[in-house]
């Protein structure tokens, strides 16, 4: 048993606003769930129709 507490590192995941355990199956089981996926849709959908809408307005 170690001497001390150390907490698992975590990562955050910016199109579902969560944290998840910072190794590879954890990160890879998150992306590849269906609500993951269609927040990175839904940001890419949005970020495409603020670049056109800039783009408009010049």
């Amino acid at each position: 048993m170690a001497d001390y507490w150390k907490s698992q590192p975590k990562k955050f995941c910016q199109y579902c606003k969560c944290w998840i355990a910072d190794n590879k199956p954890s990160i890879e089981f998150h992306e590849r769930g269906k609500n993951h996926k269609e927040n990175v849709s839904a940001k890419i959908a949005e970020a495409s129709i603020s670049c056109l809408y800039f783009k408009e307005l010049f």
